[in-house]
């Protein structure tokens, strides 16, 4: 999510570590044309947030960003959002 100084902030954890990534490949390799569909938890508020979805490993070359799509979240997550 992105806060009020324009840098994104991580407010939940990987698939991979919810146990929901369901491949088991080291890399996924795309061919032109095609896309990736992934299933995303839904927050529930009154404040709309820009959002993207982070793609790979974050400490390799190989990480990739989704289109931005807006979110709405309640006070609680603003304030992880905003480190307030």
């Amino acid at each position: 999510m992105l806060n009020s100084r324009r840098q994104w902030v991580k407010v939940n954890k990987k698939l991979c570590e919810e146990w929901l990534c369901g491949t088991g490949q080291p890399n996924i390799y795309l061919m032109p044309g095609e896309l990736i569909i992934s299933k995303v938890g839904h927050f529930n508020g009154k404040h709309a947030i820009p959002c993207r979805l982070a793609l790979g490993r974050s400490n390799a070359f190989a990480q990739v960003y989704s289109n931005t799509f807006t979110e709405y979240i309640n006070d609680n997550l603003l304030q992880v959002v905003d480190g307030t």
